[in-house]
């Protein structure tokens, strides 16, 4: 991401003329193949309940606990919701007793680690990503591959992932009734949420393709080898 480039040249001191950006790629159909897998929640796509999905470690640097205040702050508008926390970690217990604490045990379900987030995200409605910090998570590129609706954080390089309202929603980092503004703009905008699930036909399976990560990374050898590359004659004195 260019946020990386930039933290590298700005606080690392790298030389810029030595960074280039290049975004992630993925195996797309070797990721649909796991996205069409069943699991034991295909019932789940018959509950009239928004069914909201954050894949991610649970460890404080992804946001878990603004996520569970914007679910709280929801909770006083409507109801219809249950969000999954794939994943576990160091903060596990805290935010157990932060979910009782907040009154949101039957809106709030710990499902540890899973193998299975892709199929997860066929069942789920949206895609929450509440990061303090991150780069260029592969969890967002999943999403849009697949069509299924973001909300996410303005941390590290996420923005350069998401125009909001176009590919998905972004919200200030720590902020929870920003979260929770953006939860409710989605799922009372029928027309919003059909247009970004629409992005993996209009941005997803070309952006993140591992096609365009090779095409980017040649671009990049040939330019660095056109730099450098010199056209005189061999040395034949030196052997070189």
């Amino acid at each position: 991401t260019t946020w990386l480039h930039n933290e590298l040249a700005h606080n690392f001191n790298v030389p810029s003329k030595h960074l280039s950006v290049i975004p992630y790629g993925m195996d797309i159909d070797s990721f649909l193949k796991r996205y069409r897998q069943p699991n034991e929640f295909e019932n789940m796509k018959n509950d009239k309940r928004w069914l909201l999905l954050c894949p991610a470690r649970l460890v404080p640097v992804k946001g878990h606990k603004t996520l569970l205040h914007a679910l709280h702050a929801l909770k006083n508008e409507r109801t219809d919701f249950i969000c999954w926390l794939a994943g576990d970690g160091d903060l596990k217990e805290r935010l157990v007793a932060m979910t009782e604490e907040l009154g949101l045990q039957e809106h709030v379900k710990f499902l540890g680690v899973r193998d299975d987030i892709p199929s997860l995200m066929r069942i789920a409605n949206i895609m929450i990503l509440p990061s303090l910090q991150d780069n260029l998570p592969f969890s967002i590129m999943e999403s849009q591959i697949v069509g299924l609706p973001v909300i996410a954080s303005t941390a590290g390089g996420i923005p350069e992932m998401i125009i909001d309202g176009e590919t998905g929603l972004l919200f200030e980092k720590e902020n929870s009734m920003a979260l929770k503004e953006q939860i409710v703009r989605l799922m009372g905008d029928n027309q919003l949420y059909l247009h970004l699930k629409d992005i993996e036909k209009r941005v997803g399976r070309k952006k993140w393709s591992s096609k365009a990560l090779a095409v980017n990374t040649i671009k990049e050898y040939i330019k660095v080898l056109k730099e450098h590359q010199t056209y005189s004659s061999p040395d034949k004195k030196n052997g070189l």
